[in-house]
Formats: C-alpha cells, sequence, structure tokens
C-alpha cells in the first residue's frame, strides 16, 4: 500500500508534480468552486487518483478533512 501511495500521490517538491496536483485538484474539484468537499476528495481518490484502497480508511480521511 505505502510504495503505491508514493508513486500515485504527488508530493516531491518540484515543477512535474507541482502542475500534476493541480490537474488532480481540478478534475477533483467537481463543482468548480476552488474547494474539495469530503465527497468530492473520497470519488477523487478512487476515480482521479485511482487509489481507492484508501476509501476504505473513512474515517481518517474525513478527520484529516476536518483539519484542514
Amino acid at each position: 500500500m505505502w510504495d503505491e501511495l508514493r508513486t500515485k500521490l504527488p508530493w516531491h517538491k518540484n515543477e512535474d508534480e507541482r502542475l500534476l496536483r493541480v490537474k488532480y485538484f481540478k478534475a477533483i474539484d467537481l463543482n468548480k468552486n476552488g474547494m474539495l468537499s469530503l465527497a468530492e476528495i473520497e470519488k477523487g481518490l478512487v476515480d482521479v487518483i485511482q487509489l481507492p484502497i484508501l476509501f476504505d480508511l473513512k474515517q481518517v480521511i474525513m478527520k484529516a478533512y476536518q483539519q484542514a
């Protein structure tokens, strides 16, 4: 699971991965309001980033969302 996270989530501080984060954000922001709802994040993890294993960690995602 951790290897998949490292390869699919753009976390490095370089221009290529910054652009990928922007691309992901735009694809996940279904309402196009510049903010991500919890539902959009959960859907984006499965559909856009293709990390369905994280969907099983719903409580963790919810707590991270609330803290953010």
